[in-house]
């Protein structure tokens, strides 16, 4: 697949994936706070 790349556009390619991986996780990390945040909530809401 990279055969006709050049060494800078490999490099470059690999850096777009690495900065969407460490984006997408951070989004899920947040995603799982917000949940747990959420029920939480939800918990302290039913006592009243």
């Amino acid at each position: 697949m990279f055969e006709n790349m050049s060494n800078s556009n490999k490099l470059q390619t690999y850096c777009v994936d690495l900065l969407f991986v460490y984006v997408y996780n951070l989004n899920v990390i947040k995603l799982k706070a917000f949940s747990r945040n959420f029920h939480n909530l939800h918990k302290n809401m039913s006592y009243f």
